[in-house]
């Protein structure tokens, strides 16, 4: 089983900004962000919000120095 650290909670808010920010506050290393790819278990629109937080996120990883890696990758 795997946890996330750092989760959008994209459902609640279809704000990109609002999105990139909740994340931002909780990464570190080995952190594990949860993001919807989809509208399936949610309201409709959601993964466009989680879409639009990716290039903030990304951007504050390089900012502290960090990687986005994949859960394999992490895990090994």
């Amino acid at each position: 089983a795997v946890l996330w650290s750092a989760w959008g909670r994209e459902w609640a808010t279809r704000d990109p900004s609002a999105v990139a920010a909740r994340i931002s506050r909780r990464l570190a290393p080995g952190a594990i962000v949860l993001l919807h790819d989809s509208d399936r278990f949610g309201p409709a629109g959601m993964w466009r919000a989680a879409l639009g937080a990716l290039e903030p996120v990304a951007a504050r990883l390089a900012g502290v120095g960090l990687e986005s890696v994949t859960l394999d990758d992490l895990m090994a």
